[in-house]
């Protein structure tokens, strides 16, 4: 159960201006070379030193949470909250092609797509641990939240919370125990618990933006589960009539007890500010080169082609192809396939930039010195290499220019106990998204099935998530 603190607005949290924020920003960068704390310690991106004017929707249903002054602290903590939770967020290394900061994980058309652009476009965040990820379904937990709240007061110091799960020297137990001495927190059912590892629920949240607005009156909400006489029921009343949530999924629930994810989170937020527009980004124009290998170029490649490969130099094309980085921006990689297969490679790499599927590296696995596993190790999307198949004679798909590995970490090949890259066992879970993964049903798979080209993925006596190729094999 959400604890019942004082109301917000009077007196409860010390108004701050804008500069204190910024100065427990900085102080946190300086903190960061001996950063204490779990997995579950909050992060921050970059914050800006001077918030831009924001264009809400004329005739927005929560204009008094973006004019009351009293209540803005809390609207940009848990604004941060939503883009900065996670490992300390690190500035994005440049991008060969010019081009905005795009999240990768957001996909085009979601739900949450405008709340996030918005968040992105008045530089509240930069991703998630130096990545070009928001982690749109990852939930916020309780000691995130208090400790975000507690650096928004600028880093009071506190007795301890005298919670049993809460002990001292823990990256939030002063931020518990200042939540629990200023009323924010009375722990959770009348217990002696914090559970600061519990996720932040969707009536909780709602219940946070309700008394941001002062705790107004609100009919009934109409959801089927969310009975009157609850400690949230006005909240969840007051955020269906203002437009804030409209429910899950297209039903008549609100499911009240779900964890609430940070694409949820930031849907609130930025609903309840008016729902303000920001211009779309710029992309730049998708780059696809096709080049006959030169003179040069022959010489780089003198440990992925030599004589007696089952193709000629003359059969093989160089590409450049314009990809989006781990890093958010567009970046240009280079390729070669086989002449013959251009035509799918380009119509692939296309709709995979047009829908944002990010590849961390796409070099030549010449720059390997053509050793297949340092190429996987590095987490590099190649295609032709003139090698056998693992474990066999036969000349592999890549000596033909018609098969591509891509971001090998995050798609390993998988044969029994065997994983290749090694790192590649840290994504033997198929069953969620992440940065770079490729699943079946994706953006990427889609984009392979369209051009009739196989993946490695669907492949019964061994799995090779990384490979797509021409002939299936």
């Amino acid at each position: 159960m959400l604890p019942s603190p004082a109301p917000l607005g009077n007196g409860a949290l010390p108004r701050l201006r804008l500069a204190a924020f910024v100065d427990a920003q900085v102080e946190l960068l300086e903190e960061a070379a001996g950063l204490r704390g779990g997995p579950d310690r909050p992060g921050f991106g970059a914050v800006p030193s001077a918030r831009r004017g924001r264009v809400r929707a004329a005739g927005g249903l929560v204009p008094t949470i973006a004019t009351r002054t009293r209540h803005r602290p809390l609207v940009v903590a848990l604004v941060a909250l939503v883009l900065s939770l996670g490992p300390l967020g690190v500035a994005p290394p440049a991008a060969a092609a010019d081009g905005p900061l795009i999240l990768v994980d957001v996909p085009v058309g979601s739900y949450y797509e405008d709340a996030v652009g918005w968040m992105l476009h008045e530089g509240l965040t930069t991703g998630v641990g130096g990545r070009a990820e928001f982690q749109p379904a990852r939930a916020v937990t309780r000691a995130e939240a208090v400790t975000f709240l507690w650096r928004l007061a600028g880093q009071p110091p506190a007795a301890p919370s005298g919670f049993s799960d809460v002990p001292d020297g823990r990256w939030y137990s002063t931020a518990v125990g200042w939540a629990k001495a200023t009323g924010i927190t009375t722990g959770i059912g009348g217990t002696n618990r914090f559970a600061p590892d519990a996720a932040v629920t969707r009536a909780e949240a709602v219940t946070f933006l309700w008394r941001m607005a002062g705790r107004p009156a609100a009919p009934p909400s109409g959801f089927s589960d969310v009975p009157s006489g609850r400690w949230y029921s006005t909240a969840v009343g007051w955020a269906k009539a203002t437009g804030i949530t409209t429910g899950v999924g297209g039903t008549n629930r609100f499911a009240p007890d779900q964890p609430v994810s940070r694409a949820e989170l930031a849907t609130f937020l930025w609903r309840a500010e008016g729902r303000p527009q920001v211009p779309p980004p710029v992309i730049p124009a998708f780059r696809f080169e096709v080049r006959p290998i030169s003179a040069a170029l022959a010489e780089r490649m003198a440990s992925s082609w030599r004589s007696g490969c089952p193709v000629p130099l003359s059969d093989l094309r160089y590409l450049t192809i314009r990809h989006w980085g781990f890093h958010g921006r567009p970046v240009d990689g280079e390729m070669v396939v086989h002449a013959h297969a251009v035509p799918a490679v380009r119509a692939v790499f296309e709709r995979l930039y047009r829908d944002r599927f990010p590849i961390e590296r796409m070099r030549l696995v010449d720059d390997y010195g053509g050793d297949d596993g340092r190429s996987m190790a590095a987490n590099n999307t190649s295609a032709f290499n003139c090698r056998r198949v693992t474990g066999g004679a036969a000349w592999s798909e890549h000596a033909y220019g018609r098969a591509i590995d891509v971001n090998p970490v995050q798609n390993p090949y998988v044969a029994g106990g065997t994983v290749l890259p090694s790192a590649g066992r840290a994504y033997l879970d198929r069953t969620h998204p992440e940065l770079g993964k490729i699943r079946e049903g994706d953006a990427f798979v889609r984009a392979v099935d369209a051009v009739g080209w196989g993946w490695g993925g669907r492949w019964r006596t061994v799995k090779d998530y990384q490979h797509i190729s021409s002939t299936g094999r």
